[in-house]
């Protein structure tokens, strides 16, 4: 796998990997919290009717490896999960978030595509769910695999404005995820719907995870929806 590099006209750069099937629409899926661009690279065995992009985390963790997209209070999180409880992100609003939102939105703009789909993992999730206001009618899918609601006032505005409501957004859950809560991922859905984005959302019985049984529906709510 070759990585390639965008550079941002601020300096910025942003390396990622790609699956060029030669096509005029794109997925782009970001990873989450502690992983890396390889880490969904092997979703896009499920259509060669798209080209995949697979942008790496801005923050480093722990080597190329181990990335994030905005830091996050692990002693808070662990605490939670102890108690059996769940953190509220809500109203927080985590340093690279917005700048994160230029970056990676400026990155598919650039590709030039006649459409394309943005998605990710856990924390990847809640940055795809902020790139919903910024992007043009050439968007026509989002994917939310185990997100949360984060930085609701700013979310909230953007979504409000939004010029492109026609986004097929499909949304999924464990009822048992022990990191990032179930009533969180409600929560989500609950805004974006208010906003007047429609959701297709998925629960399943299982943890922090994108299990096969949503790997399939989420392929059927491609070729039913996008395709």
């Amino acid at each position: 796998m070759q990585i390639h590099t965008f550079r941002h006209s601020n300096n910025k750069n942003l390396d990622y990997l790609v699956k060029n099937n030669n096509q005029k629409q794109a997925i782009i899926l970001f990873h989450g919290y502690g992983a890396s661009m390889q880490d969904l690279y092997d979703l896009n065995q499920i259509s060669t009717q798209y080209d995949w992009y697979f942008p790496q985390g801005t923050m480093e963790l722990m080597g190329n490896m181990s990335r994030a997209w905005f830091p996050i209070n692990e002693q808070a999180l662990q605490a939670a999960m102890m108690q059996g409880t769940h953190r509220d992100l809500s109203q927080e609003h985590p340093e690279g978030l917005e700048e994160n939102v230029e970056l990676t939105g400026a990155f598919i703009k650039s590709l030039g595509y006649e459409s394309v789909v943005i998605g990710g993992f856990s924390q990847g999730a809640m940055l795809s769910s902020h790139l919903l206001g910024e992007l043009d009618s050439r968007l026509k899918g989002c994917v939310l695999f185990s997100g949360n609601l984060i930085s609701e006032p700013s979310l909230a505005k953007k979504l409000a404005e939004a010029k492109n409501k026609e986004v097929a957004i499909y949304q999924s859950h464990g009822t048992r995820d022990p990191i990032l809560g179930f009533n969180g991922a409600l929560r989500l859905e609950k805004l974006l719907k208010d906003s007047g984005f429609a959701v297709e959302f998925h629960e399943f019985q299982g943890q922090h995870e994108i299990p096969m049984t949503v790997i399939q529906s989420w392929a059927l709510f491609m070729q039913r929806c996008l395709l």
